[in-house]
């Protein structure tokens, strides 16, 4: 017996209402433990509201020896950067899943992320992952004709690709779905099975069939674009010309854009036609809604783009009842070669189908019907091959790489000390440092410098003076004095745990990625942040960062999501990229080199440990540089590569487009603000907070007088207590 994980984000039902991956969770579950293996179903949902699966579902999932865990995001985070709901699930879910044999996962915000991010830099295997492509999130929202929200949806959909790309298998209902995500640039681990959809076989007729005769056309699915309805809508405008006795027409779904209703119901009437809205029940519901009247209903799911919808799985499974869908995406799937009960995704030829149906209904025994009975063999077969697929946690037979760990030294005098302690100590001491010192024009920099330098001379460690050529140069000059097949760059300011190189090595070793970005502490304090020769930690950190990886699309907009500025890199990766680009003035010289490294093919990616000890200082570059040009940096790594395209420009073009947004909502909210304001003098804790920018010499002494009288360790904790849940987490710099 297999210990089995079902992970849904839709799960029959929350609030009466679930979806098609809904009850592909119900009906997967049942099978399996039908067939005696061990299963739970876990909701994960990213909801900020509560959301419970209700009483009735969890009563039956009992009864029927199903376990169920609901999991589900907290609010956002003031101490938490970025804030990626998706994200953030799929680190709860991890360690909840750790302990099954096999896990089946929703391609949708696909919760494997982080347990499958973790396993790939880990030697121990964890369960077997599959992921199940029902229509990820750009799917949907190419469906719906909508364009994405900018960072979060392309956060979404990276993280979706990421979890496909690296789970153990990836199936799918159908081959459309497999075949267009292909069009689209996904990679799977390998090929993808294209199962159908489980299904309990259909109950038998309570008695002989009638004679089929149509009183009725039910629209059979959500009200929404992708699912048809304005095709729907369409075509009964075509037919309502020709047709003298015109039956009912009944809505049977669940409307989450009351507009969209609204106007299908006013343009169905103003055709002719009397239309109801059913809204009430759910699947199991609408089904038994479907079968008391079939042999009078032609049921109606016009989807020019669904993926295998359960809608018309269910459908051809009632006796007697005639059944209409569009041939796009997978449905010819679901009905090999019933010409009769399909026809194109236009209105037109929807129309035609309807009167022919109208005039001349199929018999139950000329109605092609789902084959049930294949699909629940093909997912039990593909469950026993997975099930005995042994995930591989071998290391990679190769000789230990030796790590270069360079370090960039300017005016880091209090903080210097506390790196080289840490280095000093290190779990494994299998390396170099070379730590350079970038023109550092005061005497007490430079002393420090040459301290430490004394103090580790016997380890042969490399340390060297150099005229100030900026960070960029710096760090490519300590590269160029080193040997070893790794490169660790960390900053002066920053301490690594005690760890951090053995960790890193053994991550890229296991991977085989040519550089690695890790997790973060951020903490504001002079002090030293952990005891170098315990590992306790001393200084609370403000924050953590667990990033999100490279993530190009929304990183254009969003660049935090690439992570810190400590990571580790093949010498051979580095040098055949040319190293950092070499740019005096303007910072983010790390998220520059990461995008220029992924967009040249090389395998960048984040090992989600913490370990990073990330300092955040008063007068640090990325705090003083002017933040245009650190902006323009980053996008000139885009452009090199769009340029050549023809497309020099888009990069700009995007950020400024995301920008220009930003500003107007920004706008909006201030004009409500005002309207809702008090009338008094000042209102510093209202939504009136607009009123000091009328005078911005004073906002920008006031923003002074703050920067200057109080520390930026106490900053930081007040904007933690009070001001993020207005602002936002804070953003390291």
């Amino acid at each position: 017996m297999a210990k089995v994980a079902i992970v849904s984000y839709d799960v029959q039902t929350i609030f009466g209402k679930a979806g098609g991956v809904g009850a592909f969770t119900t009906r997967w579950a049942d099978l399996l433990r039908q067939a005696g293996e061990d299963v739970t179903i876990v909701l994960t949902r990213t909801d900020w509201e509560p959301m419970r699966v209700d009483a009735p579902w969890r009563a039956r999932y009992q009864a029927n020896g199903i376990g169920l865990i609901e999991l589900q995001t907290p609010p956002p985070s003031a101490t938490r950067w970025p804030e990626v709901p998706a994200l953030r699930m799929a680190e709860i879910a991890a360690p909840v899943l750790r302990g099954f044999d096999i896990v089946y996962f929703q391609d949708w915000s696909n919760s494997a992320f982080h347990l499958l991010r973790e396993r790939r830099y880990s030697a121990n295997s964890g369960p077997v992952c599959v992921t199940v492509l029902h229509g990820p999130s750009e799917w949907e929202l190419s469906s719906n004709g909508k364009y994405p929200e900018l960072p979060d949806d392309a956060h979404r959909a990276w993280l979706e690709r990421y979890s496909a790309r690296h789970s153990d298998f990836v199936v799918s209902p159908s081959r459309y779905m497999a075949d267009h995500l292909t069009t689209l640039g996904w990679q799977f681990p390998g090929p993808v099975e294209a199962l159908g959809l489980p299904m309990p076989g259909p109950a038998p007729p309570a008695a002989a069939p009638h004679p089929p005769r149509i009183r009725r056309i039910v629209y059979f699915g959500r009200i929404e674009e992708r699912k048809g309805i304005r095709n729907f809508v369409a075509a009964l405008q075509h037919l309502a010309k020709d047709l003298t006795d015109k039956p009912s027409i009944i809505l049977l779904g669940a409307a989450d854009n009351p507009l969209l209703l609204e106007v299908a119901l006013r343009d169905i009437r103003a055709a002719g036609f009397a239309v109801a809205h059913e809204s009430s029940r759910d699947s199991e519901g609408a089904h038994q809604f479907l079968r008391e009247r079939s042999h009078e209903t032609l049921c109606v799911i016009p989807s020019p783009s669904d993926n295998f919808p359960y809608a018309v799985v269910e459908a051809s499974l009632i006796p007697g009842l005639n059944l209409l869908a569009c041939r796009g995406g997978g449905v010819p799937e679901i009905l090999p070669g019933a010409q009769r009960q399909l026809c194109d995704p236009y209105p037109r030829d929807l129309a035609h189908r309807i009167a022919e149906t109208l005039r001349a209904p199929l018999s139950d025994s000329e109605l092609v019907r789902y084959h049930w009975s294949a699909a629940n063999e093909n997912w039990l077969a593909f469950h026993r091959r997975a099930a005995a697929f042994k995930t591989s946690s071998a290391p990679r037979t190769q000789p230990k790489p030796t790590v270069d760990v360079c370090v960039t030294y300017y005016r880091k005098a209090p903080y210097f000390s506390q790196l080289i302690d840490a280095l000093e100590q290190q779990t494994d001491q299998d390396f170099h440092v070379i730590a350079v010192n970038d023109g550092s024009p005061d005497d007490e920099s430079n002393l420090a410098f040459r301290q430490q330098a004394d103090r580790v001379h016997h380890r042969g460690w490399d340390f060297y003076r150099q005229e100030n050529a900026f960070v960029d140069a710096a760090r490519n000059s300590a590269a160029r004095r080193g040997t070893g097949d790794l490169i660790l760059f960390i900053d002066a300011d920053d301490v690594p745990a005690r760890d951090a190189v053995a960790r890193l090595r053994q991550a890229i070793t296991l991977s085989g990625d040519d550089a690695l970005i890790c997790g973060s502490y951020l903490f504001a304090s002079e002090s030293r942040p952990y005891d170098p020769s315990t590992g306790e930690v001393l200084v609370p950190p403000f924050a953590i960062c667990v990033p999100l990886g490279l993530d190009l699309v929304g990183g254009l907009v969003n660049p935090c999501a690439f992570g810190g500025s400590m990571f580790l890199i093949r010498r051979s990766a580095f040098e055949k990229i040319g190293g950092f680009r070499e740019l005096r003035g303007a910072g983010h010289e790390d998220w520059e080199f990461y995008v220029r490294l992924a967009l040249a093919g090389y395998r960048i990616d984040i090992v989600p440990d913490l370990l990073q000890f990330y300092r955040q200082v008063e007068g640090s570059l990325a705090r003083t540089l002017p933040s245009e040009a650190s902006l323009r940096r980053l996008l000139d790594a885009y452009e090199d590569t769009l340029g050549p395209l023809g497309l020099k420009g888009a990069a700009l073009a995007l950020a400024g487009l995301h920008r220009r947004a930003k500003d107007s909502e920004q706008h909006l909210r201030k004009i409500s603000a005002q309207a809702a304001a008090p009338q008094g003098q000042f209102a510093f804790f209202s939504g009136a907070h607009h009123r000091f920018e009328a005078d911005t010499p004073k906002v920008d002494r006031l923003r002074t007088f703050y920067r200057e009288k109080i520390s930026l360790e106490t900053r930081l904790k007040f904007h933690r207590i009070f001001l993020a849940p207005f602002f936002g987490p804070y953003k390291p710099q």
